[in-house]
Parts: structure tokens; C-alpha cells; sequence
């Protein structure tokens, strides 16, 4: 019988650690989702900011 204990437990430890495992595989994958998400957003913020950038100093040299 304490055989089959230490067996059940060496099972549930690697369970245990696979599911650590998967727990950390997806932690680390809404990490990079949500740098991405806002990496993107911050790079439209940019683009919008340079193109009323363009449309001030366009207007500027026509009133030149």
C-alpha cells in the first residue's frame, strides 16, 4: 500500500507541474497579446499625431 501512495503522489506531482507548466505558457501568452495590443495602439496614436502634424504645418505655409 505505501508503494502505490508514493505512486499516486509522483502522478499528481507531474500533473500538478503540467498544469503549472500550461498556467505559465498562457500567463506568458497574455503577456505578449497584450504588449502587442498596445503596442499597436500606440503606434496609431503616432500616426494620427504625425498626420495633424502634416495638416498644421501644411496649413501654416499656405497662409505664408
Amino acid at each position: 500500500m505505501p508503494g502505490q501512495l508514493i505512486e499516486l503522489t509522483g502522478g499528481a506531482l507531474a500533473v500538478l507541474a503540467f498544469l503549472i507548466w500550461i498556467a505559465v505558457l498562457s500567463v506568458r501568452a497574455v503577456i505578449r497579446d497584450h504588449r502587442h495590443r498596445t503596442s499597436c495602439k500606440q503606434k496609431a496614436k503616432y500616426q494620427a499625431f504625425l498626420k495633424r502634424q502634416a495638416e498644421v504645418e501644411r496649413k501654416a505655409r499656405q497662409q505664408l
